[in-house]
Protein backbone atom coordinates (compact mmCIF):
# COMPACT_ATOMS: atom_id res chain seq x y z
CA UNK A 1 0.00 0.00 0.00
CA UNK A 2 0.98 3.53 -1.17
CA UNK A 3 0.36 6.99 0.68
CA UNK A 4 -2.95 7.26 1.66
CA UNK A 5 -3.92 3.20 2.31
CA UNK A 6 -6.33 3.53 4.34
CA UNK A 7 -8.70 5.60 1.44
CA UNK A 8 -7.88 2.24 -0.58
CA UNK A 9 -9.08 -0.17 1.80
CA UNK A 10 -12.61 1.36 2.07
CA UNK A 11 -12.75 1.34 -1.73
CA UNK A 12 -12.04 -2.19 -2.31
CA UNK A 13 -14.25 -4.48 -2.32
CA UNK A 14 -12.45 -8.04 -0.49
CA UNK A 15 -11.80 -5.63 2.31
CA UNK A 16 -13.51 -7.45 5.58
CA UNK A 17 -15.99 -4.79 6.02
CA UNK A 18 -17.58 -5.80 2.80
CA UNK A 19 -16.46 -9.41 2.31
CA UNK A 20 -16.25 -10.53 5.79
CA UNK A 21 -13.84 -12.43 8.01
CA UNK A 22 -11.41 -15.01 7.29
CA UNK A 23 -12.59 -18.07 8.67
CA UNK A 24 -10.75 -19.15 11.74
CA UNK A 25 -9.12 -22.90 12.37
CA UNK A 26 -12.04 -25.75 12.64
CA UNK A 27 -13.07 -26.08 16.19
CA UNK A 28 -12.41 -22.49 17.16
CA UNK A 29 -15.25 -19.63 18.06
CA UNK A 30 -15.67 -15.71 18.32
CA UNK A 31 -18.64 -14.42 19.70
CA UNK A 32 -19.42 -11.24 21.13
CA UNK A 33 -21.82 -9.31 23.29
CA UNK A 34 -23.07 -6.07 21.70
CA UNK A 35 -25.51 -3.24 23.16
CA UNK A 36 -27.32 -1.61 20.61
CA UNK A 37 -28.96 1.89 20.52
CA UNK A 38 -32.62 1.24 19.31
CA UNK A 39 -32.96 5.20 17.67
CA UNK A 40 -29.71 5.75 16.01
CA UNK A 41 -28.13 1.64 15.08
CA UNK A 42 -24.87 2.18 17.17
CA UNK A 43 -23.31 0.35 19.45
CA UNK A 44 -22.94 1.62 22.88
CA UNK A 45 -20.97 -1.78 24.51
CA UNK A 46 -19.06 -4.30 22.82
CA UNK A 47 -18.03 -7.17 24.90
CA UNK A 48 -15.56 -9.65 22.85
CA UNK A 49 -15.60 -13.35 24.58
CA UNK A 50 -12.20 -14.60 25.05
CA UNK A 51 -10.33 -18.15 24.63
CA UNK A 52 -12.35 -20.02 22.35
CA UNK A 53 -15.61 -19.13 24.06
CA UNK A 54 -19.19 -18.31 22.44
CA UNK A 55 -22.61 -17.30 23.62
CA UNK A 56 -25.62 -19.79 22.95
CA UNK A 57 -28.33 -18.09 24.60
CA UNK A 58 -29.18 -14.75 26.51
CA UNK A 59 -32.05 -13.18 28.76
CA UNK A 60 -32.90 -10.41 30.84
CA UNK A 61 -33.66 -11.31 34.52
CA UNK A 62 -35.21 -9.30 37.10
CA UNK A 63 -34.21 -11.06 40.44
CA UNK A 64 -36.44 -11.05 43.37
CA UNK A 65 -35.14 -9.13 46.53
CA UNK A 66 -32.08 -8.32 44.71
CA UNK A 67 -30.66 -4.63 44.30
CA UNK A 68 -29.03 -5.17 40.88
CA UNK A 69 -33.04 -4.23 38.91
CA UNK A 70 -32.89 -6.04 35.23
CA UNK A 71 -29.86 -8.27 34.41
CA UNK A 72 -28.54 -9.76 31.74
CA UNK A 73 -28.08 -13.42 31.76
CA UNK A 74 -25.91 -15.28 28.41
CA UNK A 75 -24.73 -18.88 28.29
CA UNK A 76 -21.70 -19.92 26.83
CA UNK A 77 -19.53 -22.71 25.97
CA UNK A 78 -15.93 -22.64 25.80
CA UNK A 79 -13.71 -25.36 23.53
CA UNK A 80 -17.47 -26.80 22.15
CA UNK A 81 -16.05 -29.62 19.37
CA UNK A 82 -18.89 -31.02 17.02
CA UNK A 83 -16.64 -33.81 15.31
CA UNK A 84 -15.37 -36.88 15.99
CA UNK A 85 -17.64 -36.39 19.02
CA UNK A 86 -19.35 -33.66 20.62
CA UNK A 87 -17.14 -32.19 23.23
CA UNK A 88 -16.51 -29.12 25.41
CA UNK A 89 -14.22 -27.57 28.25
CA UNK A 90 -16.96 -25.72 29.66
CA UNK A 91 -19.98 -24.25 29.58
CA UNK A 92 -20.68 -20.69 31.61
CA UNK A 93 -23.79 -18.36 32.82
CA UNK A 94 -22.48 -15.27 32.59
CA UNK A 95 -24.61 -12.44 35.08
CA UNK A 96 -24.12 -8.62 33.40
CA UNK A 97 -25.29 -5.44 35.45
CA UNK A 98 -26.55 -2.58 32.78
CA UNK A 99 -25.00 0.43 33.60
CA UNK A 100 -25.46 3.84 32.52
CA UNK A 101 -29.36 3.74 31.63
CA UNK A 102 -28.45 0.55 29.44
CA UNK A 103 -25.27 1.60 28.07
CA UNK A 104 -22.99 -0.87 29.09
CA UNK A 105 -22.31 -3.85 31.02
CA UNK A 106 -20.08 -4.75 33.92
CA UNK A 107 -19.79 -8.21 34.61
CA UNK A 108 -20.89 -9.48 37.84
CA UNK A 109 -19.98 -12.96 38.17
CA UNK A 110 -19.37 -16.19 35.90
CA UNK A 111 -21.14 -19.84 37.31
CA UNK A 112 -19.74 -22.34 35.58
CA UNK A 113 -22.00 -25.64 34.55
CA UNK A 114 -21.39 -29.07 32.98
CA UNK A 115 -23.18 -28.46 29.68
CA UNK A 116 -23.80 -25.79 26.83
CA UNK A 117 -26.47 -23.75 28.58
CA UNK A 118 -29.03 -23.34 25.13
CA UNK A 119 -32.19 -22.25 26.48
CA UNK A 120 -32.38 -19.26 29.33
CA UNK A 121 -35.19 -18.00 30.52
CA UNK A 122 -37.10 -15.56 33.74
CA UNK A 123 -39.54 -17.31 35.47
CA UNK A 124 -40.91 -15.78 38.61
CA UNK A 125 -37.99 -13.76 39.82
CA UNK A 126 -35.72 -16.77 39.10
CA UNK A 127 -33.60 -17.55 35.84
CA UNK A 128 -34.19 -20.96 33.92
CA UNK A 129 -31.77 -23.00 31.99
CA UNK A 130 -31.67 -25.66 30.19
CA UNK A 131 -28.94 -27.46 29.74
CA UNK A 132 -28.76 -30.32 27.76
CA UNK A 133 -31.59 -32.58 28.81
CA UNK A 134 -32.02 -30.97 32.50
CA UNK A 135 -34.03 -28.17 33.25
CA UNK A 136 -32.66 -25.85 36.05
CA UNK A 137 -33.99 -23.67 38.49
CA UNK A 138 -30.95 -20.87 39.44
CA UNK A 139 -31.05 -17.68 42.26
CA UNK A 140 -28.86 -15.01 41.94
CA UNK A 141 -25.77 -15.53 44.74
CA UNK A 142 -23.34 -13.05 45.83
CA UNK A 143 -20.48 -14.97 43.96
CA UNK A 144 -22.35 -17.05 41.73
CA UNK A 145 -25.80 -18.68 41.00
CA UNK A 146 -27.45 -20.79 43.00
CA UNK A 147 -29.03 -23.84 42.06
CA UNK A 148 -32.82 -24.43 43.62
CA UNK A 149 -34.23 -27.31 41.75
CA UNK A 150 -33.76 -28.89 38.66
CA UNK A 151 -35.59 -31.87 36.58
CA UNK A 152 -34.34 -34.68 34.66
CA UNK A 153 -37.01 -35.87 33.32
CA UNK A 154 -36.87 -34.57 29.81
CA UNK A 155 -35.54 -36.84 26.76
CA UNK A 156 -33.80 -35.00 24.40
CA UNK A 157 -31.88 -31.64 24.88
CA UNK A 158 -33.61 -28.42 25.51
CA UNK A 159 -33.46 -25.37 22.41
CA UNK A 160 -36.28 -23.30 24.12
CA UNK A 161 -37.81 -22.59 26.99
CA UNK A 162 -41.32 -20.11 27.04
CA UNK A 163 -43.21 -19.43 29.97
CA UNK A 164 -46.81 -17.58 30.77
CA UNK A 165 -47.85 -16.68 33.87
CA UNK A 166 -47.48 -19.82 36.30
CA UNK A 167 -46.71 -21.89 33.26
CA UNK A 168 -43.16 -23.24 31.14
CA UNK A 169 -43.39 -24.36 27.99
CA UNK A 170 -39.95 -26.35 27.33
CA UNK A 171 -38.38 -27.30 23.78
CA UNK A 172 -36.43 -29.74 22.61
CA UNK A 173 -34.43 -31.12 19.78
CA UNK A 174 -37.10 -32.97 18.99
CA UNK A 175 -39.66 -30.31 18.08
CA UNK A 176 -41.53 -32.02 21.36
CA UNK A 177 -42.83 -29.14 23.54
CA UNK A 178 -43.60 -30.14 27.35
CA UNK A 179 -45.69 -27.68 29.41
CA UNK A 180 -45.31 -27.87 32.53
CA UNK A 181 -47.08 -26.24 35.70
CA UNK A 182 -45.73 -24.31 38.24
CA UNK A 183 -43.51 -26.01 40.72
Amino acid sequence: MENGGEDEDKDDPLSDEHYGYPKAESDKWASCIRILDPKTGNTTCLLELQDNEAAFSGCTVNFHDKEYGTLLDVGTAKGLQFTPRRSLTAGFIHIYRFLEDGRSLELLHKTQVEGVPLALSQFQGRLLAGIGPVLRFYDLGKRRLLRKYENKLFPNTIVSIQTYRDRIYVGDTQEVFFPLLQV
